[in-house]
């Protein structure tokens, strides 16, 4: 994989670990200024997506949900697990219905962009967790019923954190903190936000 480009170049300056995992870096935080910090990047058609957190107790998880309209429901979600012996797990759901519970998106769900986890850790109390989105045209050319609408590069999504707590790997629990970002996301530009606070934290 290439290195990252701009803004995720910033990002990886200060590296305190190196993950196996599509031989990229984990870098390092500053924890007395941001609880989570989201950084996306675009280039030559993928989109990479980097979530970093210090306040992830085990058995958590935390997501960053794609919506059209700041309400639950119809989003995009991608979540960052932390399990009860530290392992770190990173997959996409939709959350179809509201408040119902979400659905894991698998390799053929059609739902817009080919997921890819490009590399997970969790390093000196912060957790990292990268993946990336390509292939959009490819995934779009199938016609049937869906869920909820398309993922698309070209839109500007809503933002919504949420934090929970697991029942076990990829069996996430109601969500316990929530909050919709001023900030919006279009995933063929290049955007970074930063948050002091998350889930209560001080």
């Amino acid at each position: 994989m290439d290195s990252l480009t701009n803004p995720l170049d910033r990002l990886v300056r200060d590296v305190a670990a190196t993950s196996k995992v599509a031989n990229t870096s984990v870098p390092s935080m500053n924890t007395t200024s941001s609880a989570l910090t989201l950084n996306w990047a675009y280039a030559k058609g993928t989109t990479t997506v980097a979530i970093l957190t210090n306040n992830l107790l085990r058995s958590q998880w935390v997501a960053i949900g794609l919506s059209l309209d700041s309400r639950m429901g119809n989003d995009h979600v991608f979540v960052c697990q932390r399990l009860s012996d530290d392992t770190i797990l990173l997959q996409r759901f939709i959350n179809p219905d509201g408040h119902a519970a979400t659905t894991i998106v698998t390799a053929g769900s059609n739902l817009g962009g080919i997921f890819q986890v490009n590399s997970v850790s969790f390093n000196n109390g912060i957790i990292y967790c990268e993946f990336s989105l390509s292939n959009f045209t490819a995934t779009t050319s199938r016609r049937r019923k869906r869920s909820v609408t398309l993922l698309s590069q070209s839109t500007q999504y809503q933002i919504i954190v949420a934090i929970g707590p697991l029942a076990g790997p990829n069996s996430l629990v109601q969500h316990s903190w929530t909050t919709v970002l001023s900030q919006t996301m279009q995933l063929d530009q290049s955007g970074t936000i930063s948050l002091a606070t998350i889930g209560g934290s001080a």
